[in-house]
């Protein structure tokens, strides 16, 4: 409940709930709407206030544990949890993201949801991260892509990077990346379509490998960017590949990181069914139970071994991702996608920079990764030693390094 201008939100999600539906209903000169939140990640309460006032929008999510206070105006203090209201507030017209107060933030929330988020205070950039032009803001918006929404967060200035989340990923993944480089670019990272908030189609044909690559030119355009440097992981890293072969005058450079299962032409088959009877599993399970058993494999109990807290937040994560929107890519992207060694022509010709990063105990994408450098023409490999698949949560501060050359030698042989 809002209680002198802070928020106390209780253990279960229901009551948290029931407590912002109760104290918006106490507003007895004001009319409730509660609507569902697309992709199903939470509940949206909107406070339709008089001539004077557009409205407030409570945006009620779950998708990660934590809580935002939005300023709109001098005093109007709006609590949502989940930093994605931004754009919920710009999208319905409540805020449209210039007037007012210009900073937000987001706090950490403790225990099984309780939050604690004062009305006074307003999320800045945190050290490290680099200043948005509007003001020091990590901001949040929505592209289209064929009239599917996918969700975006922009921060920092400079020479544009694009992030291309893992199948067990999502935005929140690339935090140590978007820290480090927002500083000298200007980075984008998006949830891929069926990664709530962006939408989660329940047609098959909304889902594919070409799909996954025009994504990516969906974000740029949405964005205004003629071209930028492109870093995938995983499931990202082939979309990352694909959008170098299907739009290669948009590409400054392709950084394509833990690529390649299913990729070698002896495992392709055997890969495409097994991720069709996860598919399966994830429907039948549920993604709480299927997460925990996903990650039980070498390459990803690396992480766990190195870093538990990593490894636990990174699970926290995984297991709150929708199960239709899993299912969709395990069924129709991943247990669909054609092998590289398909494209070794296409491959040969690509015209940019590229950089294939792998670590040394992941199989399948070390031995992809050595068909790419061998292929491309302008390509180089970089392994890291002692490291499983999430190279760039295992190992960031190696993973930005070399980026940052990577980049840097990129930009000093191409034309921007």
């Amino acid at each position: 409940m809002v209680i002198d201008g802070k928020f106390e939100a209780v253990g279960s999600r229901e009551r948290a709930v029931e407590s912002v539906i109760e104290d918006a209903r106490a507003r007895a000169d004001k009319r409730v709407e509660v609507a569902a939140v697309p992709g199903g990640g939470g509940l949206r309460v909107s406070l339709k206030g008089g001539p004077d006032r557009a409205g407030e929008v409570w945006l009620v999510s779950f998708l990660r544990r934590e809580a935002t206070r939005v300023l709109r105006g001098e005093n109007h203090g709006k609590l949502l949890v989940n930093h994605n209201v931004v754009t919920d507030m710009r999208r319905i017209g409540a805020w449209d993201g210039r007037t007012g107060p210009s900073t937000w933030r987001r706090s950490r929330m403790t225990g099984s949801g309780a939050a604690r988020c004062s009305s006074r205070r307003a999320r800045r950039a945190d050290p490290g991260r680099g200043a948005m032009p509007g003001g020091g803001l990590v901001t949040g918006s929505f592209a289209d892509a064929d009239g599917v929404r996918l969700y975006c967060e922009e921060t920092g200035t400079g020479y544009p990077v694009v992030f291309v989340h893992e199948f067990a990923g999502d935005v929140a993944s690339w935090e140590p990346q978007l820290r480090y480089f927002s500083r000298r670019h200007r980075c984008i990272a998006y949830n891929a379509r069926g990664y709530a908030p962006s939408d989660t189609p329940d047609d098959p044909s909304a889902y594919g490998q070409e799909r996954a690559a025009d994504d990516i030119a969906a974000v740029l355009d949405h964005f205004a960017i003629a071209r930028a440097h492109i870093v995938g992981l995983s499931m990202g890293g082939f979309a990352t590949v694909h959008f170098g072969l299907r739009h290669a005058d948009r590409a400054r450079s392709l950084v394509v990181a833990g690529c390649g299962y299913g990729a070698p032409p002896d495992r392709h088959a055997a890969f495409a069914a097994s991720a069709r009877a996860n598919a399966d599993r994830i429907e039948a399970m549920g993604m709480r139970d299927f997460a925990p058993e996903y990650s039980e494999t070498e390459a990803r109990l690396t992480l766990k071994r190195k870093d538990r807290r990593g490894f636990d937040q990174y699970l926290a994560q995984f297991a709150e991702h929708s199960a239709l929107g899993s299912a969709m890519h395990m069924r129709h992207v991943q247990g669909a996608r054609p092998s590289l060694w398909d494209f070794a022509g296409e491959l040969a010709a690509l015209p940019m920079p590229v950089l294939v990063v792998s670590g040394d105990t992941d199989g399948d994408c070390l031995e992809t990764g050595i068909f790419l450098q061998r292929t491309v023409p302008d390509c180089g490999l970089w392994i890291a030693p002692d490291t499983g698949h999430a190279v760039n949560l295992e190992e960031p501060d190696a993973f930005n390094r070399e980026l940052a050359t990577f980049f840097a030698a990129a930009e000093a042989r191409s034309a921007a």
